[in-house]
């Protein structure tokens, strides 16, 4: 009775560890538990209620491309009259290996503190039946935006195993400094499987 279904997809997606500070970064091979939760309550969030994500279905095959932006590396004095900015000197180019063309059905179970566990259900179902959301869903990054619906009975996971190794399963941002927890994550015929601790 709490749980929630939605399928997301979406041309590009880059899921990036907290813990990789090169310049250049390399996404995982599969949306991670944390930005699965993001994309859930972009569609409905309440504070009272938390979504434990505990299955990630990849529905298309796992593609990277190469994909390189220019960035600043320079902070802006908002103190100084002139908020110019010479771009020549603060350019860097950061390339990344993203992923293209992505899938996924995602399934989370609903928690909550005010014992409204069917009316935050029915609300989130209606969102998405609707298209309706607080803020756009992205994939991992905010200019990778998603597209999201119900899930199609007739989706089936890509027939694939893969050890992914470590990944990130949540964000506690209640600590000082912010600390983070991880899994060995296996996909098993296309299925990520998130257990509950920690989560």
């Amino acid at each position: 009775m709490n749980i929630v279904s939605v399928k997301v997809w979406g041309k590009f997606a880059c899921f990036t560890m907290p813990n990789f500070k090169s310049t250049n970064s390399i996404s995982s091979k599969v949306m991670t538990p944390t930005a699965a939760c993001g994309a859930l309550e972009n569609i409905y969030w309440k504070k009272e209620m938390k979504y434990h994500v505990f299955e990630i279905h990849v529905l298309r095959p796992i593609r990277y491309i190469d994909f390189m932006t220019n960035n600043l590396k320079c902070f802006v004095d908002l103190k100084k009259s002139s908020l110019s900015v010479d771009s020549k000197e603060c350019r860097i180019q950061k390339s990344s290996q993203i992923l293209c063309d992505v899938a996924y059905n995602i399934y989370a179970k609903i928690t909550s503190t005010d014992g409204n566990i069917i009316k935050h259900k029915d609300q989130f179902r209606r969102r998405v039946n609707k298209g309706r959301c607080f803020r756009r869903p992205y994939l991992g990054l905010a200019k990778f935006n998603a597209h999201f619906s119900n899930v199609d009975p007739s989706d089936r996971p890509i027939q694939e195993n893969i050890e992914l190794g470590s990944i990130l399963r949540s964000v506690n941002h209640e600590t000082d400094p912010i600390s983070c927890s991880f899994f060995n994550a296996i996909l098993r015929n296309g299925i990520l499987i998130i257990d509950d601790e920690d989560n």
